[in-house]
């Protein structure tokens, strides 16, 4: 492996399972996480494998962040355990009562929505994406992204078309669902 290829793989342990275990202890380091201090096992391990570890890790944490995002911006109502209600009374017939002015059915619908376009704009290859990006994130005018990307409004135009029809060819997987 070349020191461009080296990935290390962080584990937190604890001194009984470094002990028990038998660990290297020039792969262990403290360093200080929070409010506090934590002490992982660092493995080398070759691209393939970090990547299959990793990308779950990866993929969950930008949906937690679209999801914030998408509350922030108003799109999307998330119900915080201490706004729900439950009515225990009658313990067969214990209700959970939701605030009135949540939808639900809607903001999971456009969840699902959401979920499924940013799962297909993944897919697409780092030159596909940055177009998109450019023309329906940063809303660029197709001369405009054209003049950034060092082609012609007639090139951006065929490319954004062809990405779109792949869009949506694989947005029909999910029409199902949403």
């Amino acid at each position: 492996m070349t020191k461009k290829d080296k990935r290390f793989l962080e584990t937190e342990v604890t001194k009984e399972a470094i002990r028990e275990l038998n660990l290297d202890k020039k792969k262990i380091k403290t360093v200080r996480r929070g409010n506090g201090f934590k002490t992982f096992y660092y493995e080398e391990v070759d691209e393939e494998l970090y990547f299959e570890v990793k990308r779950p890790e990866w993929v969950h944490e930008k949906r937690r962040y679209r999801l914030f995002e998408d509350e922030r911006k108003g799109k999307l109502s998330i119900i915080y355990i201490d706004q729900v209600r439950i009515d225990d009374s009658d313990e067969e017939k214990a209700n959970l009562e939701i605030p009135s002015n949540i939808d639900i059915e809607r903001d999971a619908m456009e969840h699902l929505r959401d979920e499924a376009l940013y799962e297909v704009l993944d897919k697409l290859d780092e030159s596909e994406r940055m177009l998109i990006n450019l023309l329906f994130f940063n809303e660029l005018t197709e001369r405009e992204a054209a003049k950034q990307m060092g082609v012609s409004q007639k090139t951006v135009n065929n490319r954004k078309r062809k990405i779109l029809e792949k869009l949506k060819t694989d947005l029909s997987d999910y029409s199902d669902m949403v």
